[in-house]
């Protein structure tokens, strides 16, 4: 990875942006109103972690939804953001021999967008305009984080046990 003088890598801003919507998403949506700017913010951030990997975006798509949920806040939404939200939105497989490593990595946010622009609709019903339902193929970004937890714990455990078997 590589780091600019007085910067941060990748994998730190990756884990700063998770570390935020952990904090967003503990919050009730009463406590979580902000700045206009800072839902336009979301939208336009560039680099590490937004276009980094495939849950990027769905990262991105998590975040301004857990904030759109705050009324206040959808109703502020500007036009970027409700151009944003009408986008079909995209689904992402990470590049990995590891199937189930392909699948817990993956990204989607067409479900996220279309959540996303329901909350602005309610509180600006002439902002934008729905896109059509679509399900899932895998799960959602929590559940994700959980299952490749958990798989990397098997996996520790698993290589644990073995040295302690052969040595």
């Amino acid at each position: 990875e590589s780091r600019a003088p007085g910067g941060s890598t990748e994998s730190h801003r990756s884990l700063a942006a998770q570390i935020i919507l952990d904090v967003v998403a503990a919050c009730p949506p009463e406590e979580r109103p902000v700045a206009p700017w800072v839902l336009k913010g979301v939208i336009k951030a560039k680099g590490a972690p937004w276009q980094s990997g495939a849950q990027g975006e769905e990262v991105r798509a998590t975040l301004l939804l857990q904030l759109l949920r705050t009324p206040s806040n959808a109703a502020a939404a500007c036009p970027e953001v409700c151009q944003y939200l009408s986008q079909p939105g995209l689904k992402r497989k990470e590049d990995t021999a590891w199937p189930l490593k392909a699948y817990l990595l993956s990204g989607e946010t067409h479900d996220l967008l279309r959540k996303g622009a329901r909350l602005v609709a309610k509180q600006r019903p002439d902002a934008l305009e729905l896109q059509s339902r679509r399900e899932r193929d895998t799960p959602s970004l929590p559940i994700k984080r959980d299952l490749r937890n958990l798989w990397t714990t098997v996996l520790l455990s698993a290589g644990w046990s073995a040295m302690r078997h052969f040595s």
